[in-house]
């Protein structure tokens, strides 16, 4: 008998609009979302004490002040952006909806045919109504999943990182790394080849992606953080994971480590709605010399019980803590994986570019799993965590996380938009290794799309 879950996507739980199923956001969506009308912003109340909090504060009073922007702030080509940081200002710096998306978009069509077919068929998956009533019934499925469907999802996880492993050689954690300086060459590896590699896998249930590495090296060490089940986090699936002596699991929702992402907690307003639930944990600091391979797998899910004023914003708060926390405890010379969706996204275009400046960059799209959805992963192997790009990268991810979390004039959040100067300056510089990277995973989706009666 076949299995009735086979046709469930392995992301299902994080499936939200159509723009995210299919990687498209149409025109007449665009306009009706920005001329949404939306009640005006209320002042600040006042709380924040501290001159960084006062200073940011008036940052914010920056924002346009009209009705439908007052969770948006815009970032003009005239204010000063400290290089590199400008080019990685993180995923919180774009949205899908607004300018930069159009204008990556139509730069793309104009460059690439794959991208050019791939964005008609989404285009005609978002205006037919059959692809709603396909993504609504998996969501159906998914929020109410018995243990059978879960272990498919586990099932479907383990697939991806093998295949992932077989495509990539992911796994492989010990590629050298050569460094210059001056005149002298170094070449280093991420760890002693007679030491068992480690690995941390941030939302790691139900645990696939740990199961397949510890299916290459037995006698590694994995740690994980993933969101409770009690709070909506999959369950754990990896056999006896509690009891593993090889895995070191914490569950905590990541996205409120508000001291490691360089937010005392002394300066979070005693207004906001979860200033309770923030904490000052910072999970595995040892090892001291990092870890070999961060995997970042988190995303949304629909079953996450969480404040009102998380929704919007939620997905960049996530993102951005996953690479704080990931860049903070990689090794030099490790490898991070980080799923994400949409390569020619603005947000993305902006990580895409971050990382090509301090790591070896690939994209990997799985061939088994989620091939009509826009999401992928990208692999950065030989990380120069220590490097003047990525730790520049990371003060840019800590502002990202805290504007999303802590700004605007309510301090519940603001979402930060550049100008079109800088946008099209990015895409002049940037544009022709985009294609490069994303054709492989535009075909991939494209095809997949094809045999899509929804996109037909």
């Amino acid at each position: 008998m076949a299995n009735p879950y086979d046709s469930l996507n392995l992301f299902d739980l994080s499936i939200t609009t159509p723009s995210e199923r299919y990687g498209r956001t149409s025109a007449s969506n665009q306009q009706q979302e920005s001329e949404e009308s939306k009640p005006p912003a209320k002042p600040s109340s006042g709380v924040w004490k501290s001159a960084r909090v006062q200073r940011r504060q008036k940052e914010n009073e920056t924002l346009n002040p009209g009705p439908s922007n007052h969770n948006r702030e815009v970032r003009t080509q005239s204010e000063p952006r400290p290089e590199p940081s400008n080019l990685v200002p993180g995923p919180y710096n774009g949205p899908l909806k607004t300018g930069p998306a159009l204008l990556v978009r139509d730069y793309l069509r104009a460059q690439d045919p794959v991208f050019k077919s791939l964005d008609d068929l989404r285009d005609k998956g978002w205006k037919n109504p059959a692809g709603d009533t396909h993504f609504r019934n998996l969501q159906t499925a998914s929020d109410n999943a018995n243990l059978k469907t879960r272990e498919a999802f586990y099932e479907k996880f383990k697939t991806v990182g093998q295949e992932m492993h077989k495509s990539t050689n992911v796994f492989n954690v010990n590629p050298p790394l050569t460094t210059t300086t001056g005149s002298q060459t170094l070449t280093t590896i991420s760890h002693s080849p007679r030491e068992p590699p480690n690995a941390l896998n941030l939302c790691m249930a139900p645990g696939g992606y740990t199961w397949a590495f510890l299916q290459q090296h037995p006698d590694a060490h994995v740690c994980g953080i993933t969101l409770p089940e009690n709070m909506g986090g999959h369950p754990m699936l990896l056999p006896h994971s509690l009891e593993d002596p090889r895995v070191e699991v914490q569950f905590l929702d990541l996205t409120m480590l508000a001291t490691e992402y360089g937010v005392p907690l002394s300066e979070i307003p005693t207004t906001h709605p979860e200033h309770n639930k923030f904490t000052s944990a910072q999970p595995f600091t040892s090892p001291p010399q990092g870890f070999s391979l961060v995997m970042c797998d988190g995303q949304v899910l629909r079953t996450h019980e969480r404040a009102s004023c998380r929704q919007e914003l939620e997905s960049k708060r996530l993102t951005t803590a996953q690479l704080i926390l990931g860049l903070q405890r990689i090794r030099e010379g490790g490898t991070l994986v980080i799923l994400l969706h949409k390569v020619d996204a603005w947000d993305t275009v902006l990580l895409l570019r971050a990382f090509d400046s301090f790591s070896d960059i690939c994209l990997f799209k799985p061939t088994e799993s989620h091939m009509v959805r826009s999401s992928f992963y990208l692999i950065a192997k030989r990380v120069r965590c220590r490097s003047k790009e990525a730790e520049e990268a990371v003060r840019g991810w800590k502002e990202g996380w805290w504007k999303a979390t802590f700004g605007g004039v309510e301090g519940m959040g603001v979402e930060v938009v550049d100008d079109e100067l800088f946008v099209k300056s990015v895409i002049e510089e940037y544009g022709e290794r985009l294609v490069s990277l994303g054709r492989p995973v535009w075909r991939i989706q494209r095809d997949a799309l094809r045999k899509a009666e929804y996109a037909k």
